[in-house]
């Protein structure tokens, strides 16, 4: 009897060693990315820093012009910042977006400027409509100014 029970035992024995594995590997998982930016600036309508900008509002612009917006960029860092400007995602109606820079060019006064900490800076974005505009057929657009910092 004591045979039958030592055999018994090992055969409980081998029995969870090979179920206790299998209920771990029914387990599932998800992953889910996260992604964020750290910011240490940011766009104000007036040099006191209150309202934020949401958007460019260009409005009706004539061919061969330029219009400019003034606004101001806050450093709310611990050190200075260097500021660059890019565009993206234009979109425009008559030509395919790659073709606008043909037409239209944005620049702005601050390229490669150095905003030290808790400073204000003000600065100006300009639009300008070439000439040759009208030959395009473009009569809307928009995109995207992008404004790099780099700490």
């Amino acid at each position: 009897m004591n045979k039958n029970k030592l055999i018994g035992a090992t055969l409980i024995a081998i029995g969870l060693l090979v179920l206790v594995p299998s209920i771990y590997a029914i387990v599932t998982s998800l992953t889910i990315p996260a992604n964020g930016q750290i910011s240490m600036v940011k766009a104000f309508k007036e040099s006191g820093a209150i309202t934020e900008v949401q958007e460019f509002a260009f409005g009706n612009i004539l061919p061969d012009s330029t219009t400019t917006q003034t606004f101001w960029l806050k450093n709310f860092g611990g050190g200075p910042v260097n500021m660059t400007l890019l565009t993206s995602n234009w979109a425009s109606s008559g030509i395919p977006n790659p073709n606008v820079a043909k037409y239209m060019q944005v620049t702005w006064n601050r390229e490669d400027d150095t905003i030290g900490s808790g400073m204000t800076l003000e600065c100006a974005i300009t639009l300008t409509v070439f000439a040759n505009v009208t030959a395009s057929g473009i009569s809307t657009f928009s995109f995207n100014a992008v404004f790099n910092e780099a700490w």
